[in-house]
């Protein structure tokens, strides 16, 4: 009976600590980069940040929308590294500026912008955005990037 107990439990550790390994080959599989292409504006600029910025080390996905002065790039952060989040922020930021001097550069670490941008790259992607409104639309993610709730 005693020997019953310690390989239940056993196996139940077993368990619960094979259930919270983080599987590496998930992450390199999707790693949260769409490109996007758009005959009338042009986002390569966006998506060249979008793929340096994915590759390090803490970022799992990245969203970003260029227009001709502006970079607005959103990351998702890895769940252990929540704690850091501005000092994430202010690297991506200071290597972006490095990349990319001529540009005005935005950068959140909050899951909304993430999800607003993924939203815009998506009506670029269909070509149902003029100039004029890109630049509405951004300027409109820039203010609730500015807002602290």
């Amino acid at each position: 009976m005693k020997t019953r107990s310690i390989l239940l439990i056993t196996f139940l550790f077993l368990g619960f600590a094979s259930g919270c390994a983080e599987n590496p080959d998930s992450a390199m599989k999707d790693n949260g980069i769409t490109k996007v292409q758009n005959v009338s504006m042009d986002q390569s600029l966006s998506n060249k940040a979008k793929e340096k910025v994915t590759k390090m080390q803490d970022i799992t996905e990245a969203k970003a929308v260029n227009t001709d002065k502006d970079l607005v790039l959103a990351v998702q952060i890895k769940q252990f590294n929540r704690f850091q989040t501005k000092s994430i922020e202010k690297k991506v930021k200071t290597n972006l500026k490095k990349w990319f001097p001529n540009r005005r550069i935005d950068v959140s670490t909050d899951l909304k912008i993430l999800l607003e941008l993924g939203e815009l790259e998506d009506r670029l992607q269909e070509n149902n955005m003029n100039q004029q409104k890109l630049k509405k639309e951004l300027q409109q993610i820039k203010n609730l990037m500015k807002e602290k709730t």
